[in-house]
């Protein structure tokens, strides 16, 4: 099995290889350690036009002309990769341009000084301080655009805090200086970086005063979320806009887009700060409602399909929050790279109010989208995927796909069809029908399998405040065999199931992909009963989970997960095949045990089996500390991991609990963290490990 998937998962995801070009009519001397095929690929834009002028035998000027600009782009290379004293200097030979290169030594950073500061401070704007490197874990080059970039990020942080007289300047390094007036030869220069701080007074909000308005008093405004808690704090670059958009986003909750504010500041020494007294003057506008809904840019999607998720309509009060909500309810449907919800200007006047026309400019994806994905898990290994899916048929929004997904364990081909707003007469706004079929060929740690599997499902967003709900019905057909791990051969079977699921999601993550700040939670419910819904099985199935994260500080999360599940077979099933017991184990749950090795080995007489058999409870507790490192998009984990699995329902407890203690290294790439955890074991069992590691791509949770 492992042979073909692997020849899919190569098909899949080899990458186009580019064909290299003719070597143009270019030499170099003086190279060391810069590859020149670096040279020419940063200035191969230049240097083309420079071997089609070659070619034609032009004037010496006018080749002089591009290969000045070429070596100008080297340099920058050079400077780029830790040689700021480096030379490209282009000459005309028989046919051909020389470039003669002087490379100087790598400059290497050996210390940042950072000086006019207090430790405090001097620790915060350390963390402004990063260098380009040798290689990811390797030293700090000396990179001159580099370092002007760290004193502008110093600076923005100083006058964000209030001091807007800041000043960071980069003193020049006497080594540096001395190697640019007398070169020592050396391949290597190690340098320090002193940055110079002056801080000049801090200055505070010590006023605000609004005029101009006359639906709300002034003491109303100044007791807006965001104004009132900016008096008496640091004065900003941002400040004035900061208290603009409060107010520009309270008048337009409330019917006046056309709303503006104009600010004056006046400053006023006081003492060891400097006084602001910020002065905003309203001009409220007329109250506006919504005329026309003017649809542009879909040139496949029907305007209907746009309309309703809009749910803004003629004759309403404008309201900037349900403009926005619309906007974020057409982005979400997938089916726009762009959404643009403005104001038309002019506006038309109807008795005291403004009817104001809504522009709503979209931008469509493509109809049809070829995606692929690579990846790695702890017990797949090496897994991919490709897929095809029409995001559109018809401009209706119904989408359909087909996809391929493989890995050393098994492949999987899988399809589903998805309407949205489905039965619109019949069902609440926003309920999504979706059907979907797979066919699985699997390998698990103790056995493998072949499933089929056919489903429907109603799903509803927003029931209520980040949450959905779902209800469906599935039947599957599988066929478990090759049981290992000495499990007794009973355990293969063959199995039909059909079930009702229900799964209640709350899910207010601020980002899905890297979260420091909110949670999921979820309450999921299976009912099986081969004599009302088909197959061979009945029980009740339940699963509770709850994750929740947190932001400690700049970089610093805190992480934590619960989960429990349970099974209740009843009518003629006395046993749950092992197919669908629950299991834990591995790089996502318990991270000391392999894949679904945690819990009770079978006792068939004086034999015990040598790997678990599955169980009908479980619980499971993670707590996790992320820290990132600040190197390289490096960050490190700290966890313990708790859980357990029990046979049968009737011993369910929370007893007999194994551990794992331990850390983790992380570090971004395009496809999500790769990750590599150390779990150890404190109190292993005869039959446990001491100790596992796992790789993967990916949060455990």
């Amino acid at each position: 099995m492992r042979a073909p998937v692997a020849v899919l998962l190569l098909l899949l995801l080899t990458l186009p290889v580019l064909a290299g070009e003719e070597p143009a009519p270019f030499e170099f001397e003086g190279l060391v350690a810069v590859d020149p095929d670096d040279l020419l690929t940063v200035a191969r834009e230049d240097l083309k036009d420079l071997a089609s002028l070659l070619a034609r035998n032009a004037p010496v000027d006018d080749l002089m002309a591009f290969a000045e600009d070429a070596a100008f782009e080297m340099r920058l290379l050079l400077k780029r990769r830790g040689y700021p004293l480096a030379t490209v200097e282009p000459s005309p030979g028989d046919g051909i341009i020389l470039f003669s290169v002087s490379e100087g030594p790598r400059v290497l950073v050996r210390e940042v000084t950072i000086e006019g500061v207090e430790a405090k401070d001097e620790s915060i704007l350390r963390k402004y301080v990063e260098h380009p490197r040798t290689w990811i874990l390797g030293s700090d080059l000396y990179v001159k655009s580099a370092i002007a970039g760290i004193a502008g990020r110093m600076e923005s942080y100083l006058r964000q805090r209030g001091y807007q007289e800041a000043r960071v300047v980069v003193l020049p390094s006497p080594a540096l200086e001395a190697e640019r007036a007398s070169p020592s030869g050396a391949e290597e220069l190690l340098v320090t970086v002193p940055f110079t701080v002056t801080k000049g007074p801090v200055y505070l909000l010590s006023k605000v005063s609004v005029s101009g308005m006359k639906l709300f008093s002034e003491g109303d405004l100044l007791s807006l979320p965001g104004v009132r808690e900016l008096r008496g704090s640091p004065y900003g670059p941002f400040t004035p806009f900061d208290l603009k958009a409060v107010l520009v986003d309270h008048y337009g909750k409330r019917g006046h887009p056309f709303m503006t504010v104009t600010e004056k500041a006046e400053f006023e020494p006081a003492g060891d700060h400097v006084a602001v007294h910020l002065s905003l003057e309203i001009t409220e506008g007329p109250e506006a409602s919504v005329g026309r809904i003017l649809i542009r840019g879909n040139r496949r999607t029907q305007d209907e399909v746009l309309r309703r998720e809009l749910e803004i309509y003629a004759k309403e009060t404008y309201d900037i929050d349900r403009v926005a909500r619309a906007q974020k309810n057409l982005i979400e449907t997938g089916l726009f790279q762009q959404v643009f919800i403005e104001v038309v200007k002019p506006a038309t006047i109807e008795g005291e109010k403004v009817v104001a026309d809504l522009s709503v400019s979209v931008r469509e994806r493509e109809f049809k989208r070829l995606e692929t994905s690579i990846g790695w898990g702890t017990w797949d290994l090496l897994r991919g995927g490709a897929s095809l899916t029409w995001s559109n048929i018809n401009g209706t929004s119904q989408s359909s796909s087909i996809s391929a997904e493989g890995s050393l364990r098994g492949a999987r081909l899988a399809a589903y069809y998805r309407w949205p707003w489905a039965f619109s007469d019949l069902l609440p706004d926003r309920t999504t029908f979706v059907t979907e079929g797979f066919i699985e060929d699997r390998e698990q740690p103790t056995y493998r399998y072949k499933r089929r599997e056919l489903g429907i499902a109603l799903r509803k967003k927003e029931v209520f405040h980040h949450a959905s709900l779902s209800l469906g019905y599935t039947f599957s057909f599988t066929d478990v065999f090759e049981v290992t791990g000495s499990l007794p051969d009973e355990f293969e079977n063959t199995t039909d199931l059909g079930k009702v699921n229900l799964l209640l999601l709350h899910d207010d993550r601020n980002n899905p992909w890297s979260t420091n700040r909110g949670g999921v939670a979820s309450l999921g419910y299976e009912y099986a009963n081969q004599d009302v819904l088909g197959g061979e099985l009945s029980f009740h199935r339940g699963r509770l989970l709850g994750t929740r994260f947190l932001e400690l500080g700049e970089g610093l999360t805190l992480a934590g997960r619960i989960m429990v599940g349970a099974m209740f077979p009843f009518g003629e099933t006395e046993d749950i095949p092992i197919q669908e017991r629950f299991f834990l184990g591995g790089g996502q749950t318990v991270r000391s045990f392999k894949q679904d090795d945690l819990g009770p080995r079978l006792e068939d007489g004086d034999r015990v089996t040598s790997s678990a058999a599955g169980g009908e409870f479980f619980s499971l507790a993670n707590l996790e500390f992320r820290a990132k490192l600040g190197i390289a998009d490096l960050e490190a984990a700290l966890f313990i991991d708790g859980g357990n699995v029990i046979q049968k329902i009737s011993d369910a407890s929370l007893t007999d609990y194994r551990f794992a203690l331990g850390v983790g290294i992380r570090i971004a790439t395009p496809i999500g963290p790769a990750r590599l955890d150390f779990g150890v074991n404190p109190n292993p069992k005869e039959y446990e490990d001491r100790w596992n590691i796992f790789f993967a791509v990916g949060y455990p949770f």
